[in-house]
């Protein structure tokens, strides 16, 4: 898939700023009572958590280990899109209660 440590770091910059993005628009919904769009954002949120995860791998193998500081940055990053995506679930769970 990446060709690249750039390429992978580009790739996982993205997904992340996508994660992040949707899962917030799920929660914003959630907490507006409109679950059926936060369920969207969700799926949304979990694609892109998805394809960070590829990311991820492809840019510490790529790599070899060895990451810049901006990479190390997003690559640490990218190990906390779950509990983004479990807050948005939450909110979920809650609003439908």
């Amino acid at each position: 898939m990446y060709r690249h440590t750039q390429e992978a770091l580009n790739g996982l910059k993205t997904e992340i700023k996508a994660c992040k993005k949707y899962a917030d628009l799920a929660t914003q919904q959630a907490q507006k009572g409109n679950v059926g769009n936060a369920i969207q954002f969700l799926e949304i949120a979990q694609t892109a958590r998805t394809c960070a995860k590829q990311a991820h791998e492809a840019l510490w193998d790529l790599s070899k280990g060895q990451l810049s500081d901006e990479a190390f940055d997003r690559f640490c990053e990218a190990e906390t899109l779950s509990q983004v995506i479990n807050k948005a679930y939450k909110a979920i769970q809650q609003a439908r209660t």
